[in-house]
């Protein structure tokens, strides 16, 4: 059981470090738009590809709890995410620990021992 939490416990961090990392990436290379870009003068620059992979990173370490953030006003958008990453951190260590704990004692069981059996054949 010990294992099973500090599977848990691993995963979860993990999947904190990267939805916290993924929303800094966002952070920083989203293009910062002008006023006459705002107001459709001037058209908006493309995302790059590597803004596109960074925000479905976003979107699906974001999952499930993201829904509670849809109509959540600026001033608790924050709180409000910190909450929700903490839960799914929680949700997705608990989800993928299961599998990971599972496979991992199937692999550390030990084969029997057939040393006994030639022995006793007197090979």
């Amino acid at each position: 059981m010990k294992r099973l939490l500090k599977t848990a416990g691993v995963v979860a961090v993990a999947h904190l470090i990267c939805f916290w990392l993924s929303y800094t990436l966002l952070d920083a290379r989203w293009s910062n738009i002008s006023p006459l870009q705002f107001f459709g003068i001037f058209p908006m620059p493309a995302p790059s590809h590597f803004e596109v992979f960074i925000q479905w990173v976003f979107i699906i370490l974001g999952a499930p709890f993201s829904i509670l953030l849809d109509g959540s006003s600026s001033a608790h958008l924050m709180p409000a995410l910190v909450l929700c990453s903490v839960l799914n951190s929680t949700v997705w260590g608990v989800i993928l620990a299961l599998p990971i704990y599972g496979i991992s004692k199937k692999f550390h069981e030990l084969p029997p021992d057939h040393s006994s059996e030639s022995h006793s054949r007197g090979i």
